[in-house]
């Protein structure tokens, strides 16, 4: 039996649908920047986090509406939702550790579930809690895809950050170039001395199906003169190969918000089309 238990909220109303015995464990909001974040502590979604918390307790248990809790959101929310529950599951593998979705009140284990049972779970879950995304102050976006693989399901987590990577190097057609200095990765662009956006590997992510790269800085990055930036870029992969999911998460523009959503928003969405049709084209290749 575990003897120490976290409640992970999701959204704040995931309170509401506690049994009242586990109630006084709720604490910690999993998404970062949730409406009532000055009523309590805020944990974004990052391996890090995960780390800590896995280590700090042996039982952790997450209700709500499966969330990335930022202003904006491009892509389809379920998929967001899909990625999170394989992202616990990994982490807790990761860490020899239980985690449990509270459904109905009673919680189901989620470190034995396939893809597909994850899957299932997050369509009825993310219909149980909706957050007001413009009730959110901080500006910061969630972006997310899902591709199918194709003749490329062999394919783990970092394979698909290098794809992806040398993929827009030739899909920008020297606009935006991508280089690689050990596992950091710049964005820079014709005429800018500064670098659009920096991204380093996190290497305490030990599996194969996820690679987690921190937004460290960049022209584009509001979060350049962080200790701690929260950004992230992720590559899930499945277990079985058939699918992987690409995700921009609390990621803050440096740009006016109005300006961003028009430009930089609107291009990263199209850029990220075009890089699933890349995937499911037969001749595609790294």
């Amino acid at each position: 039996m575990t003897n120490k238990t976290a409640i992970i909220l999701t959204e704040p109303s995931g309170r509401d649908c506690l049994p009242a015995e586990l109630s006084p464990y709720a604490t910690a909001a999993l998404g970062g920047m949730t409406e009532e974040a000055d009523e309590m502590a805020t944990l974004p979604l990052n391996w890090c986090v995960l780390q800590n918390v896995f280590k700090q307790y042996d039982r952790i248990v997450v209700t709500g509406g499966l969330s990335s809790a930022d202003r904006m959101m491009q892509g389809n929310p379920l998929h967001f939702s899909e990625m999170l529950l394989i992202v616990l599951r990994e982490a807790a593998k990761s860490f020899d550790k239980e985690v449990y979705l509270l459904r109905k009140k009673e919680p189901v284990l989620l470190n034995p579930l396939s893809d597909s049972e994850l899957i299932a779970i997050a369509g009825q879950q993310a219909t149980v809690f909706s957050t007001s995304r413009k009730r959110i102050k901080t500006k910061s976006v969630t972006s997310v895809q899902k591709n199918d693989t194709g003749h490329l399901s062999t394919y783990s987590a970092d394979d698909w950050a290098e794809c992806y990577f040398a993929w827009l190097n030739n899909a920008t057609r020297g606009l935006v170039k991508v280089q690689k200095k050990g596992w950091t990765y710049y964005f820079c662009a014709a005429g800018l001395h500064k670098p659009l956006l920096v991204l380093e590997k996190n290497h305490a992510v030990q599996s194969t199906n996820v690679a987690e790269l921190m937004i460290k800085s960049g022209f584009l990055n509001a979060e350049s003169a962080a200790a701690k930036p929260i950004g992230r870029f992720w590559f899930i992969s499945s277990c079985d190969g058939k699918f992987v999911y690409t995700s921009l998460v609390h990621f803050q523009p440096a740009l006016p918000w109005l300006i961003y959503r028009l430009t930089q928003g609107w291009i990263h969405s199209v850029v990220m089309q075009q890089f699933q049709r890349y995937i499911q084209t037969p001749a595609s290749s790294t």
